[in-house]
Parts: structure tokens; sequence; C-alpha cells
């Protein structure tokens, strides 16, 4: 996040180091509670089968992008509530 100039724009993180490993929701379940917002206010984005896995199992929206590890194929299999192709369409989801 230093190398990228991205700190700013997170409120805050969670790693595997910090909470449980993926498909374990425990990440987001600690964003939430430090943000003090509920499931229905947040969408999670991921671009592997555990990160739409993670969403899943906390009832979660979550769109995943096939601009990344998994294949659209693999990840279309995990149903998740949204899938797009490209950053644009990414942006343009979360805009509309």
């Amino acid at each position: 996040m230093d190398a990228s100039d991205s700190r700013d724009y997170f409120v805050m993180t969670r790693c595997t180091d910090e909470s449980g490993s993926k498909p374990d929701p425990q990440m987001l379940t600690d964003i939430l509670a430090y943000t003090q917002k509920k499931v229905s206010d947040a969408v999670f984005i991921g671009d592997s089968i555990y990160d739409i896995q993670m969403a899943t199992k906390l009832g979660m929206t979550s769109i995943a992008v096939n601009y990344g590890t998994a294949t659209s194929a693999e990840l279309a299999a995990q149903q998740p509530t949204y899938q797009v192709d490209t950053p644009q369409a990414l942006a343009k989801l979360l805009c509309a």
C-alpha cells in the first residue's frame, strides 16, 4: 500500500496473519465491526474462489473480477452476486 500510495483509500485492512484464513469470513467481520457497518452495507470484490466463498458464507454481496487469479468459469461456479471482466466494468457497476 505504501508503494502504490493507496493507504489513504482504506479505513482498515485484514490479512491471514491478523484473522482467519479464507474462506473463513473473520476478515470481513473484523472490518465490519471496526467500521460499525452491517453486511448489507458492504460489498466484497475478489479475484479468487476463496474470496467469493468468504463473502457467500457471510451473506455479503460479492463481485468477482475476471482479471485476477481465477478463471471466469471458476469464479462463476462460486455464484458471485456480480461478475465483471474489466476494471472499467467494475467502476461502472459500483457507480450505478
